[in-house]
């Protein structure tokens, strides 16, 4: 009997040991349901006593986080991304969890602008954040040339973080299609979405250093 105990305590560990080595919440969650699951069967199968305060902890978590798995489940049932958000969630998304994705394109703009049209003019606070599906811009500093962006690129994202005058004028070079969030709509879904705000922190910051990166190529050439 005791060893039965012993086997399956370990096995309920060694799962929820499991479980948190996923960033994935649906197989975290999922490990740790199956955890808690044996947790209260040898509670009260091969204890030698119940303690029932133990069981009921256990037995409540994992019926929330049971709940929760297929809350997850409905909604990833659900997801269908159309082909042009599967296009820029390869682009530029990859690592965002496709739910979340889901979340932050559906509060998004899409605008085509003609030729020669001022996105954003230099010196101004920045409202929004924007992102190049298709298209090229030209960007300008003191009326000078300094960059060019083309698909899969954001644009103003330096100042849309910091809040600050944008240092740079940013104009359509050919018809281009923009995505767009305003800064109050995306605040709002990335309080409320801790994971997206921090997946959406890490590819701004890969984006700035890739154009570090080519600016500096550019001017040792």
């Amino acid at each position: 009997m005791n060893l039965i105990y012993e086997i399956l305590c370990n096995i309920s560990n060694a799962l929820a040991f499991a479980g948190s080595t996923f960033k994935d919440m649906l197989y975290f969650r999922s490990f740790l349901v199956a955890a808690l699951i044996i947790e209260c069967l040898y509670d009260t199968v091969y204890s030698e006593k119940l303690q029932l305060s133990d069981f009921l902890w256990s037995a409540a978590i994992a019926i929330m986080n049971l709940i929760q798995v297929i809350i997850i489940i409905l909604e990833r049932s659900r997801l269908n991304l159309n082909e042009m958000e599967l296009k820029i969630y390869n682009q530029v998304f990859p690592q965002m969890n496709k739910v979340n994705f889901k979340k932050l394109i559906k509060d998004a703009d899409w605008t085509v602008f003609p030729d020669e049209t001022v996105l954003i003019e230099e010196d101004t606070l920045l409202d929004k954040l924007m992102l190049v599906y298709d298209g090229s811009v030209v960007i300008t500093v003191k009326g000078k040339a300094v960059a060019h962006l083309r698909d899969g690129n954001f644009i103003g994202e330096m100042s849309f973080i910091t809040g600050n005058h944008t240092t740079a004028e940013v104009k359509t070079n050919e018809p281009t299609r923009i995505i767009t969030w305003e800064r109050a709509k995306l605040n709002t879904l990335l309080e409320k979405n801790p994971d997206t705000n921090s997946d959406l922190q890490k590819i701004l910051n890969k984006d700035l250093i890739k154009k570090v990166i080519t600016r500096n190529n550019e001017e040792t050439k």
